[in-house]
């Protein structure tokens, strides 16, 4: 197995792995109605499940171009439109757009919430529902109309369809020119909203204090991602000093904002945090009444057979 193996196997690792921290984190957020409730932990619920496509994505592409690795056949080629309906080539179509497009109405809805507090605390838990399923809507729509396109489109690409090859040259353009546009736009509203913060630090009301923790922790979302995804983004769409050659290393470098990003909302946010950890010490105490339930049956169980006389001791 070559260099290439070696990185379907990092795709399919760190896929697999984010892909159930981002499950684990859901489910604690929509299954608890107290951080049901949260309107900073619906954000949060928001960007993972973004996320979540994104790794899906990794994992399922790591694990497809592994087989055709093993089977011999990655040299070979198929219709272009053949892998813009594989199914990983569609999780990156969303998986591409969605997290910056998420981002984008997080950093929106903190330049609301700290600039005009008393206009954005009018907003409803529906609106930011409505506005977030936008983002997806809006992804579904231009999905629609690139496979229109891709109909009229003959070419070929590699079996394992990657997106430069899958998608048409426009549409791979639009999506990559959106998302370094968007989370340059979120760098750019952080700005004020960062020193802004900064004011406002001294307050000791414990609101406040929530307030100033979630924008810290969707401004670290933010770096991030200017970081991890539009600077990898940027240097292998231009092929700056020829590094698009490296292209498969910066994918991986882009996966690694999902984990990076795992850490960043459980770690940041109180609420989460002390739910996972709760949840983590009853795993562990359910585990170990199990284990200590079947030690003492099998050492009943030997005790009896060893000493037929104490059969009919309660032990």
């Amino acid at each position: 197995m070559g260099l290439e193996g070696i990185e379907w196997c990092f795709y399919i690792a760190e896929g697999g792995l984010v892909s159930v921290f981002n499950i684990v984190v859901l489910l604690l957020i929509l299954l608890d109605r107290k951080l049901r409730k949260s309107s900073e932990l619906f954000f949060i619920a928001a960007l993972c499940a973004a996320d979540l496509i994104d790794s899906l994505a990794y994992f399922n592409a790591g694990v497809v171009r592994m087989r055709n690795i093993l089977l011999g056949i990655d040299q070979k080629e198929l219709p272009q439109l053949t892998c813009f309906y594989t199914s990983f080539v569609i999780l990156f179509f969303y998986g591409y757009q969605l997290p910056a497009l998420m981002i984008t109405v997080v950093s929106l809805d903190r330049f609301g919430a700290v600039f005009t507090p008393s206009t954005h605390a009018k907003i409803t838990a529906n609106a930011k529902l409505v506005v977030t399923l936008c983002c997806f809507l809006w992804v579904t729509v231009f999905f629609g109309i690139s496979a229109y396109f891709q109909h009229l489109h003959n070419g070929t690409a590699s079996v394992q369809c990657y997106a430069a090859d899958a998608f048409l040259s426009p549409i791979w353009t639009f999506i990559i020119g959106q998302r370094i546009v968007s989370i340059t736009a979120c760098v750019a509203i952080y700005i004020p909203i960062f020193f802004k913060t900064r004011k406002i630090l001294n307050r000791n009301s414990e609101t406040s204090k929530q307030q100033q923790r979630f924008n810290v922790t969707i401004g670290l979302t933010v770096l991030t991602a200017l970081v991890l995804l539009v600077i990898p983004d940027t240097i292998v769409f231009f092929n700056i000093f020829g590094l698009a050659n490296y292209h498969m290393l910066f994918y991986i470098i882009s996966l690694n904002k999902c984990v990076v990003n795992v850490f960043v909302y459980t770690l940041r946010q109180k609420e989460l945090k002390n739910k996972l950890i709760c949840m983590i010490k009853m795993n562990f105490k359910i585990q170990s009444a199990t284990l200590s339930r079947a030690y003492n049956t099998n050492y009943n169980y030997d005790l009896k057979r060893e000493y037929p006389f104490l059969a009919t001791a309660p032990l």
